[in-house]
Formats: structure tokens, C-alpha cells, sequence
């Protein structure tokens, strides 16, 4: 590698690791102030860059916005992937108490990201509902494999995408319970979450003949 490549390198690495500076910037903002005044001034003052080059990075405040959803978005679901891991799927049971567990520990240990992702998910005009959508997706998608591979699909096949969309709905309704101390109880909480998902699959459970 001759040395104009190295300074290519260089000159790109110091690139990516600027922009990585004003993503994080943007989450410490949202984490510390939600989004009322983050503007583009601030986030660059935060990364300790000029104002100016905060538009060699994002064409936008909205942009880098997706940008950061898309990133704190993506390190939950890196968190829920690995607990999912770990899962037993031979035992049903145990798999659903692992895998709420793992999806809800996630959520409640990014309190700013999660309040975003239940108060603009459904927001169109929202910068962020796009990549808020994408991360709920994502969810039911793996979700889904996750039923399947614990042997419900034998019993519901086409509607599986349905109970998946309603397991990440009552995560969602958890992680809130939790973030506003209306539930303590985090092992209660899992229980009641498990057991009601057990019903709801018996219920659509074919009679044996």
C-alpha cells in the first residue's frame, strides 16, 4: 500500500469517525433533552465540529435524525439477536419467558430511544417513522421465525404474522408499563406476559383428531 493510499484511508476514516461523532451527538441530545432543540448548531457544537461541516455528513437535521434512529435501532436489535441465541426453543414455555426477557431488557436499557419509538411510530411527519417502522418490523419479522422454530407454525401458519404483530404490540405496552413506573416487577411482568401468550396460542391450537 503506497503511501496516497494510505492518506485516502486516513482521509476516509477520519470522515466516517466524524460522522460518527454527529450521530452520537444526536443521541446524547435526544437522550438528555428529547428532540426540543436539536438543531444542527448544537449537535456539531456537541461533536466539537464547525457548523459548517456538519452538511459534508447529512443533508439535513432530519437526516442525521434517521441516521441515529437507524443505528440505536439497529444496537437494540443486536441486543434482542444475541438473547434470542440463547433461547430453548425446545421447551415453548421457557422460550417465551426467554425471549420477552430479552426484547424487554433491551428496551427498558435504552429509555430515550424506546419513549421515541412509542411516541413517533405512527407519526408520517416524523423524521423518524420511517426507521422507527423498519426497527418494529424487524421485530415481528424475527419474531416470527422465532414461533416457527418453537413449532407453532404447524398450528397457524398463515396467520403467524398476526400473533407475532401482537406479542411485539404487548412488548411494546410492557416496556412502557415498566419506563413509567407503573410496573415494578419486571419478573411479575414476564410471567403475566408469557402466560397470556400461552392462552393466546392454545387458543389457536387445531383439535387433535
Amino acid at each position: 500500500m503506497n503511501d496516497a493510499t494510505k492518506d485516502k484511508l486516513t482521509r476516509k476514516e477520519a470522515k466516517e469517525r466524524t460522522r460518527q461523532r454527529l450521530i452520537d451527538a444526536v443521541l446524547e441530545h435526544v437522550r438528555k433533552n428529547g428532540l426540543t432543540g436539536l438543531t444542527t448548531g448544537r449537535v456539531a457544537d456537541r461533536a466539537g465540529i464547525a457548523q459548517s461541516s456538519f452538511y459534508v455528513h447529512f443533508s439535513d437535521m432530519d437526516d442525521a435524525l434517521r441516521a441515529a434512529a437507524d443505528q440505536a435501532g439497529e444496537q437494540i436489535r443486536a441486543l434482542i439477536r444475541d438473547a434470542r441465541q440463547r433461547v430453548d426453543f425446545s421447551d415453548p414455555e421457557a422460550a417465551l419467558h426467554a425471549a420477552y426477557q430479552g426484547a424487554l431488557r433491551a428496551l427498558v436499557d435504552e429509555p430515550e430511544f424506546t419513549e421515541l419509538l412509542l411516541s413517533h411510530r405512527r407519526d408520517r411527519n416524523s423524521p423518524l417513522a420511517a426507521a422507527l417502522r423498519r426497527v418494529l418490523q424487524e421485530a415481528r419479522d424475527d419474531l416470527a421465525q422465532d414461533l416457527a422454530r418453537a413449532g407453532y407454525a404447524d398450528w397457524f401458519a398463515r396467520d403467524i404474522d398476526v400473533y407475532a404483530d401482537l406479542m411485539v404490540g404487548m412488548t411494546l405496552s410492557a416496556a412502557e408499563a415498566v419506563l413509567d413506573r407503573r410496573v415494578r416487577d419486571q419478573e411479575r411482568l414476564l410471567r403475566a406476559l408469557a402466560a397470556t401468550t400461552r392462552a393466546l396460542l392454545a387458543s389457536a391450537r387445531p383439535p387433535r383428531g
